[in-house]
């Protein structure tokens, strides 16, 4: 496997670290049982190059904004989108950003390319039980094949090509903790986010009406991931989630 892939892997394996924690934060919460341990809402609002913030609404049924936020999430996928992000991740303060592509095809197609200064370019495909890793290099690329649904090997992808895997994630962080929710312009389309606060660790979530996640950002303890996107389409070609290189059978992928 290519060193550009490899470095990848181990990006995703932090960037994860980052996600989980902040699921987790939220059940933290839920398990306190002493009806007070649910996290204040958070008054700082998240700002990106293409977002229009307005003031928290400040909704004080959280159960309401949580049920709102979980419908948004169950749509996320659900129709033909391509969705341009830029991301960050910081820890120890040590900052990666870079930017990503992210092709949806429902049922069960999608492609997701990364790029980072440091780590060069990859894209991850998956078509039904099929998963595909590939590395550009000079003058052309490879793409490594994982049948029998071995799927991709980063649990980090997982919420973006699952809708029930975004879902879940989401839901374990709405539960047990106040919401305050507002209303964004990003990458042009008009956007609801919901942002709180749980066992130390911050969240916010943005979608779109149908479903397209606009930005997620996550943060505690001197670790934050940022998410956010920068252009939606509502086309994709076959040819979008197909092999850009010539696919090499390895018969599954290891980190």
């Amino acid at each position: 496997m290519s060193k550009s892939i490899r470095l990848w892997l181990m990006l995703f394996a932090i960037v994860a670290s980052f996600v989980i924690a902040a699921a987790c934060g939220g059940d933290d919460d839920k398990d306190d049982g002493d009806g007070d341990g649910n996290g204040q809402p958070t008054a700082e609002e998240t700002s990106g190059p293409d977002a229009d913030a307005t003031e928290p609404e400040g909704n004080g049924d959280g159960g309401d904004a949580a049920s709102q936020l979980e419908d948004l999430a169950g749509k996320f996928a659900t129709n033909d989108v391509k969705i341009a992000y830029d991301f960050s991740t910081s820890s120890a303060g040590t900052t990666t950003e870079g930017s990503m592509t992210l092709y949806w095809k429902p049922p069960d197609a999608s492609r997701v390319d990364f790029s980072t200064e440091d780590s060069g370019d990859v894209t991850f495909i998956t078509q039904g039980d099929t998963s595909y890793i590939c590395s550009s290099e000079e003058g052309g690329g490879t793409c490594f094949e994982s049948p029998g649904g071995a799927g991709l090997p980063l649990p980090f992808l997982s919420f973006l090509t699952n809708p029930e895997g975004l879902s879940g994630l989401v839901g374990q962080n709405a539960l047990g903790a106040d919401l305050d929710e507002s209303s964004e312009t990003i990458a042009g389309q008009d956007g609801t986010c919901f942002s709180g606060d749980a066992a130390g660790a911050s969240f916010e979530y943005c979608f779109s009406e149908d479903g397209v996640l606009l930005r997620i950002s996550t943060g505690g303890s001197g670790d934050d991931f940022m998410l956010e996107a920068t252009s939606v389409e509502d086309t994709v070609a076959d040819s979008d989630v197909e092999p850009p290189y010539p696919v090499t059978d390895i018969g599954g992928l290891t980190p």
